[in-house]
């Protein structure tokens, strides 16, 4: 058991510590995304430069250009959700280092409970995930109706526009679920454009740099030319999850295990003092024996 609680401690200690650089990194770029956009421009680059060449050709709006979008707004919650998942692991990560490195019974013990639950839930969510993915999809389907409520179109300079021209060329998708999913009443786009408009332009597999909008209007119901029967949510559930199927399951089950080794060398460092115990009664019995014997005591 020595040997045990020996490398238990250690490797508690390093990892946590490690976890702890890891929380207060996404902390840090958590309030970077929030209070500046810069961060993620890279990133964002050359999908919104398509979709501005495609606009400033096709509608001929000279003014349509980056300065106009507010990226930092685009990626609040994605930051906000940074920041809590920072400071959550932070907590844990901290208990954990902090009960094995000083011996505190009350912080091993509710780091193994709060790891415990995680597992759980994390036992739930990967059953759910590749047991029942309807479940999940229908999940993010409703408040991304909501967002698309406010889709203006190619040009529309609006968070929820930006978000979904972006999803729309970078996947090859329209919409939820297809281009159905713009009819009138349920897009503030379908409002702006003629009858002939059977999907946006974004929808289109290779977006116009001119006003010839065939490929949204003509073969608005043509795979060759327009995304019209690809789903959006379906799109990049493929791309993120099916596609990288094996991956998803190393890492899983990766993390899953990593967390349980956790779990029992911190329940072992919680034990190792109950098990090096003197009760009351044996405590007075050595002291006896010490007394009608104090040589041993030298």
């Amino acid at each position: 058991m020595g040997l045990i609680q020996t490398v238990g401690r250690f490797l508690l200690v390093i990892i946590n510590l490690i976890l702890v650089i890891v929380s207060l990194a996404l902390i840090i770029v958590g309030f970077l995304v929030k209070y500046s956009g810069d961060v993620f421009e890279k990133y964002t680059e050359p999908a919104l430069d398509k979709i501005i060449e495609s606009s400033q050709g096709s509608f001929g709006d000279a003014d349509f250009t980056a300065e106009k979008f507010d990226i930092a707004e685009l990626f609040g919650t994605t930051a906000t959700m940074l920041i809590i998942i920072g400071f959550v692991l932070l907590t844990i990560s901290f208990l954990g280092s902090c009960g094995a490195c000083c011996g505190v019974k009350c912080m091993l013990l509710l780091y193994s409970v709060i790891l415990i639950v995680l597992v759980l839930a994390q036992i739930v969510f990967i059953v759910f995930l590749f047991g029942y993915p309807d479940v999940l999809k229908n999940a993010m389907k409703s408040p991304l109706k909501t967002l698309l409520k406010n889709y203006q179109g190619l040009n529309g300079t609006n968070v929820e526009s930006l978000g979904w021209n972006f999803a729309m060329t970078e996947f090859g998708c329209c919409g939820l679920e297809k281009s159905d999913d713009f009819k009138r009443g349920d897009s503030a786009w379908f409002g702006e454009e003629d009858s002939n408009w059977k999907t946006p332009v974004a929808c289109c597999k290779k977006l116009p740099t001119t006003n010839n909008f065939d490929c949204a209007k003509a073969n608005g119901n043509d795979a060759e030319h327009n995304n019209y029967n690809k789903g959006c949510v379906d799109e990049i559930w493929k791309v993120m999850i099916e596609d990288n199927k094996k991956y998803t399951y190393l890492g899983t089950g990766g993390i899953l295990a990593f967390q349980l080794l956790m779990i029992v060398f911190a329940l072992v460092l919680y034990c190792k003092d109950d098990d090096n115990k003197v009760t009351p009664m044996e405590h007075q019995q050595q002291r006896g024996k010490r007394q009608r014997n104090p040589r041993s005591s030298w």
